[in-house]
């Protein structure tokens, strides 16, 4: 009697961690309406923010078949948007949201690449999101992403 409410007590605190997420971690996502797809920043329970559109720097949309589609991508006052056809099954996007270096009272700054080694504890911030407006084999596989970037040892290059 004792063992399984042990294992429940250790499954809890295993899983535990995946629920806790910094507070201050911003997410790129889509929001459908009127026939366009909102690129959206910020925190999605709270509100976006506005960003500097050259950050994203993909986006993919796909069919159910998994086949890329084309889009148009529409800048807004302080955002983006894409259209699409009427078969999008899912959307992907890529966002680069710079560097930024972590000062002493814990507040963060943001700086250039060529400012990093003027600082002791700089982050580069990437954003990967994805969206399923529709369900098929094929989109359960995984998908790519972003060509530029190559994961090694010491990071992101």
């Amino acid at each position: 009697m004792f063992l399984p409410k042990i294992k429940t007590l250790l499954i809890a605190a295993a899983i535990l961690p995946c629920f806790i997420q910094p507070a201050s971690a911003h997410v790129v996502w889509f929001d459908y309406k009127n026939g366009e797809y909102d690129i959206l920043f910020g925190h999605p329970e709270d509100r976006s923010e506005p960003y500097e559109t050259s950050r994203l720097k993909q986006a993919i949309v796909y069919d159910i078949n998994k086949q890329i589609l084309p889009f148009d991508l529409n800048q807004k006052q302080d955002a983006l948007s894409l259209t699409a056809g009427k078969n999008v099954a899912a959307i992907q996007g890529f966002f680069d949201n710079g560097y930024f270096a972590k000062l002493s009272n814990d507040q963060y700054l943001r700086i250039t690449e060529q400012e990093i080694p003027n600082y002791d504890n700089v982050g580069h911030y990437l954003k990967y999101t994805k969206a399923f407006y529709d369900w098929s084999d094929a989109l359960a596989k995984p998908f790519s992403c972003y060509s530029r970037w190559k994961l090694t040892s010491s990071g992101i290059i």
